[in-house]
C-alpha cells in the first residue's frame, strides 16, 4: 500500500469518529433540553388547592397484599 491510501483509511476513520461524537452530542443536548422541559413544567405551582376541611387520607402499608392481586401473562 502505498501512503497515500494509508493517510486516505486514515482520515475516513477519523471522519467516522467525529461523526459518532457528534451524534452522541446530539442525543446529549436533546436528553438534557427534554430533562429542562419536564422540570420546568414540574415546578409550577399548583391550580388546585385543598378544601380547608380536606380530610388527610391515611397512608398505605399493605402493598404485599396488593402485588399479590397482580398476574402477569
Amino acid at each position: 500500500m502505498d501512503a497515500s491510501r494509508v493517510r486516505d483509511r486514515s482520515l475516513l476513520k477519523n471522519s467516522y469518529s467525529c461523526s459518532r461524537i457528534g451524534n452522541v452530542t446530539t442525543k446529549i443536548e436533546t436528553f438534557v433540553a427534554s430533562c429542562d422541559r419536564v422540570f420546568t413544567v414540574l415546578d409550577e405551582p399548583q391550580d388546585l388547592a385543598d378544601k380547608p376541611d380536606a380530610v388527610t387520607l391515611p397512608i398505605r402499608t399493605d402493598w404485599k397484599l396488593f402485588s399479590s392481586a397482580i398476574e402477569f401473562l
